[in-house]
């Protein structure tokens, strides 16, 4: 393989112009400049050695060795000995004998061309220059020095951190460093330089420090769930804060001083535990900080609002490596600049944030988190039934986000499935399977009552609501059976072998059951067992779904793409409708997807409710730009392989999965620019790169732009991501 340009041979340490060149039929040192003479062309043998060829003159004339002497050599280059590349490590270029003793180098020194033994130290070395491809490697060379030379700063300089790296030869590091480089979109691989596991902010400082001045990139990762993979990167320091995961609650104030690294799964017990919540999020591993920033809408939205309007104060280290506290002022309520941009301005843009201070709630007495399916699927998962229409389901649910005689649901999320495209499709009629999640502040009795008060038309089968269980504990479904009359019944009904006592909110959370992934997810594992079980009846779901453990693979890191956007307060008109449905029945969604796990979806989250109707929630500064939205709408494509695998690790790359993956992702992008009457905008939670930063920030991104700008204190922008400020 012949590398095309000419290849200038530089002595090093010399003055500029000294080189190794070919005139007149003699090696000679050129000084000035490089266009006199002619110089070699480097050209790669299949052994691996390398040949200098004088560049422009007749074919085969080589730099070569024979004999101990240098010698330019015509053709037969396999009768002599070659030369091969020595890096040095440092950006130079040493060219070694090849086959001769280690150590016989072609070197410069005294003013002269001599074949050196020994060591490359004892004589001045070459580089490579004035070639596109010499200067990268030059680069490359630069950059693996300064790797190296990071890598060993930080192992040096943070002895009891916990560090993996590229550079890791020792069979359980090297392990560690490639669980430890897997983010939670499994479409996405990085493969940072460095993992730096920090416990306390002096360790997030020093590996900023050490990164930076290499000039390595760096990223910060919590839970590692952003969408596009920006929590870490190839090449960089990823700087990670999930064992920073300590929590105190001000006995006065309530207020909870929460490290960066906390995740929900364990952070909502430790406040239940106190007996006050936040307003956290669905997904059980997904980190305070990020979901924060973003800002923050879960269950509790329509009574609380989103987590950033409680954001009461951050920690943070700056773009020069000092630590800075920015508080809400306790007695007037001012708001600094730094502070309200962190309360949904987006993530890392204004410097690594180590602790928030988040305004806690009393929790109520009771909760309850339940599910109304409508439009099953038939029993191998291919086409929901056309029981219901779903506009006039959606319809209905927008009433019950809308009105102000609906305090007790205190947050919801309405999914619905895409599904392959009809032949005729009218918007008034086209059915899709839809479930409806709730957060509901009150008992069984005025659930069910809500229920048939609010659903009558769309009546669902019943009402799933989710029993003791939860992660890490052996969870079932309590399944209410709704009957088609408009009288509530007066109590729930009991099916076999079904215990309804629902627990106090408190143990609720203990148990680890007060959150929902299920609201964001799709369980193959689930859909899977339903397939096999083929026993669904009329009137309620097949009791074999009674007992089974919450599915293993809501939480689990999956492959994934998805995108978004609001639906305007005025909410979608007769157009905005037929768009919205017909954008979710499309020839790019697959009959047999769901049997081979993947699943297309939306997901809509309410925002209206208590706290945005308030003058509160309406005047909070806050830089989130979207609180005066309906909800939102998450388009979302997942197919979850790894589960796959557990069930036939044999599959791994062998999985017919992949047939359909490109045309789910198709389906995204399509959706992504549907014209889709009164909706606007899109959620930085929800993070879609091909979306302009400018978007997610909507009217505040000139302001978040200068307060970038006069308070992170980073003049080169070491924080920075595809989708952060600037």
């Amino acid at each position: 393989m012949t590398i095309t340009g000419h290849l200038v041979l530089e002595a090093l340490g010399k003055e500029n112009g000294n080189y190794l060149s070919y005139s007149k039929e003699k090696l000679v040192l050129q000084k000035s400049n490089k266009g006199v003479t002619i110089v070699f062309a480097i050209e790669y043998q299949d052994n691996g050695t390398i040949a200098l060829a004088c560049q422009g003159c007749e074919k085969g004339l080589y730099l070569s060795h024979t004999n101990g002497q240098l010698s330019l050599k015509y053709w037969e280059k396999g009768d002599d000995q070659l030369w091969i590349k020595y890096d040095k490590g440092f950006g130079n270029v040493a060219f070694e004998c090849s086959g001769n003793k280690k150590g016989q180098f072609l070197s410069h020194a005294f003013n002269e061309i001599w074949l050196q033994d020994g060591y490359e130290g004892e004589g001045e070395l070459w580089k490579m220059e004035n070639s596109p491809e010499s200067d990268y490697n030059n680069y490359l060379n630069e950059y693996f020095t300064k790797s190296e030379i990071c890598v060993k700063e930080l192992c040096d300089q943070l002895p009891r951190v916990t560090i993996f790296t590229s550079l890791d030869i020792e069979p359980n590091k090297k392990l560690g460093y490639f669980k430890g480089s897997q983010v939670f979109n499994t479409r996405l691989q990085q493969n940072p330089l460095a993992i730096v596991y920090c416990e306390t902010p002096e360790h997030v400082q020093k590996a900023f420090d050490i990164a930076t001045k290499n000039q390595i990139p760096i990223r910060v990762r919590a839970g590692g769930h952003d969408h596009e993979g920006e929590s870490s990167g190839t090449n960089v320091v990823t700087i990670d804060v999930s064992k920073m995961t300590s929590v105190k609650i001000d006995k006065t104030t309530k207020i909870a001083e929460i490290g960066a690294g906390n995740r929900f799964i364990c952070l909502t017990s430790k406040l239940a535990d106190k007996d006050v919540m936040i307003a956290h999020g669905t997904c059980a591993t997904v980190c305070i900080t990020g979901y924060t920033l973003g800002g923050g809408w879960g269950p509790w939205t329509r009574k609380v609002g989103m987590n950033c309007e409680h954001l009461k104060g951050a920690t943070m280290i700056l773009g020069d490596g000092s630590e800075v506290r920015v508080d809400e002022d306790p007695k007037d309520g001012h708001v600094p600049e730094l502070l309200w941009a962190l309360r949904g301005g987006g993530g890392l843009s204004y410097g690594i944030v180590t602790e928030l201070r988040i305004q806690t709630f009393d929790l109520p007495k009771e909760l309850i988190k339940f599910e109304l399916h409508w439009n099953h699927y038939d029993d191998k998962e291919k086409y929901p039934k056309d029981d219901f229409p779903t506009l006039e389901i959606l319809k209905t649910w927008e009433e019950v986000i809308k009105s102000e005689n609906t305090s007790k649901l205190i947050g919801t999320n309405f999914k619905i499935n895409g599904r392959p495209t009809v032949d005729e499709f009218d918007y008034k009629k086209i059915s899709h399977g839809c479930c409806m999640y709730g957060y509901w502040e009150g008992n069984c009795d005025e659930l069910v009552t809500f229920v048939y008060e609010w659903f009558k038309n769309v009546l669902p089968m019943g009402i799933h609501i989710d029993g003791e269980g939860g992660v890490h504990t052996e969870p079932f479904e309590k399944y209410i059976p709704l009957v088609s009359s408009k009288t509530p019944l007066t109590a729930p009904v009991k099916g076999p072998e079904i215990n309804f006592k629902i627990k106090t909110a408190k143990e609720f959370y203990i148990n680890k059951n007060g959150l929902m992934s299920s609201w964001d997810r799709e369980s193959f594992a689930k859909t899977q067992e339903k397939i096999k079980a083929k026993t669904r009846v009329k009137g309620k779901e097949a009791a074999t779904l009674s007992g089974v453990p919450i599915p293993p693979d809501l939480d689990d890191p999956a492959p994934h793409k998805i995108t978004s956007r609001f639906v305007n307060h005025e909410g979608l008109n007769d157009e905005g409708y037929k768009q919205f449905l017909l954008s979710l029945t499309s020839s790019l969604i697959q009959p047999e997807n769901r049997g081979l796990g993947i699943f297309t979806y939306v997901t809509l989250g309410a925002i209206v409710g208590d706290y945005y109707n308030s003058k509160i929630g309406k005047n909070n500064p806050t830089a989130f730009p979207y609180k005066d939205k309906l909800y939102t709408i998450q388009y979302q494509a997942w197919w979850n392989e790894t589960n796959y695998e557990k069930i036939d690790p044999s599959h791994f790359q062998n999985d017919s999965v992949y047939e359909n993956t490109n045309r789910a992702m198709d389906w995204i992008d399509v959706a992504r620019n549907f014209n889709i009457p009164n909706t606007s905008g899109s959620f930085i939670s929800f993070k879609d790169n091909s979306i302009p930063t400018s978007v997610y920030f909507d009217k505040n991104y000139d302001k978040l732009k200068k307060i970038k700008i006069n308070f992170s204190k980073d003049p080169y922008n070491h924080f920075r991501t595809r989708k952060t400020i600037i």
